[in-house]
């Protein structure tokens, strides 16, 4: 099996993993921690840099030692079939999130969260991405109440996620109610639809904020935070093999 490097270069921070075949061998973000993973994991036989967003010079100046590095821009062809009206404008990671969904559930349907700056809510179907949504995160919600609002304080993430039907007794704690558990109850509602539509299917829940997110149980839910990075694995070896 071959040794890869894939990269993620997303709008707020890089993400790596290294691969064996489609084992995961190491992964990081930011700077620090990935040049402390580069160290430690040898010499790649292959590399993807998925570029959603910059590539940062700390990133690219280290491209000219090694031999097989692929940079992927977005409206590239990765071998993720999909039935969005325009293909040129999705964003890699759902395509990402698309290939990897479809390697952990193959067939039916799947509705893949991912809670990142912003929450894209996506249903993959049989491996072809079908579409979904795109809204503001947890942390963005929070700031938009600051930054368009006179009075109300700009607040980081709770150390206790409150949870669908909670009252907030403060203005802080009103404030993270409506931006967590607000968002949990919205994508609560739009998975119950989809649903109604693809009975029994399958949750998968990715991104960096996913530990807020509470769903109800009665689903068959997949937590992978590498979900992204393996579908961008899963989407280079489509590349190498066409």
């Amino acid at each position: 099996m071959k040794k890869c490097w894939v990269f993620d270069c997303g709008n707020t921070a890089v993400k790596w993993a290294c691969f064996d075949g489609d084992q995961v061998l190491d992964s990081a973000a930011g700077e620090e921690g990935v040049a402390v993973g580069l160290a430690a994991a040898g010499s790649p036989d292959q590399v993807l840099v998925a570029a959603s967003g910059a590539i940062p010079d700390w990133l690219s100046s280290r491209f000219a030692g090694w031999d097989d590095v692929r940079v992927l821009r977005p409206g590239q062809a990765t071998g993720v079939r999909t039935n969005y009206e325009t293909p040129e404008t999705l964003g890699l990671d759902r395509l990402a999130n698309a290939a990897g969904a479809g390697r952990l559930v193959p067939t039916g349907a799947a509705v893949v969260v991912d809670l990142g700056t912003c929450v894209t809510v996506d249903v993959v179907e049989n491996g072809t991405f079908l579409g979904g949504s795109i809204a503001p995160g947890y942390r963005m919600r929070l700031r938009a109440m600051a930054d368009f609002t006179e009075a109300l304080p700009r607040l980081a993430m709770p150390e206790k996620s409150p949870a669908v039907g909670d009252l907030g007794q403060s203005t802080s704690s009103s404030m993270w109610v409506g931006a967590v558990a607000g968002l949990n109850a919205e994508v609560g509602a739009r998975i119950m639809e989809f649903d109604k539509v693809w009975p029994g299917l399958s949750v998968i829940v990715t991104g960096g904020d996913a530990s807020h997110l509470q769903l109800p149980e009665q689903y068959r839910i997949f937590a992978d935070p590498l979900l992204t990075l393996k579908g961008f694995r899963a989407i280079l070896q489509n590349i190498a093999d066409n």
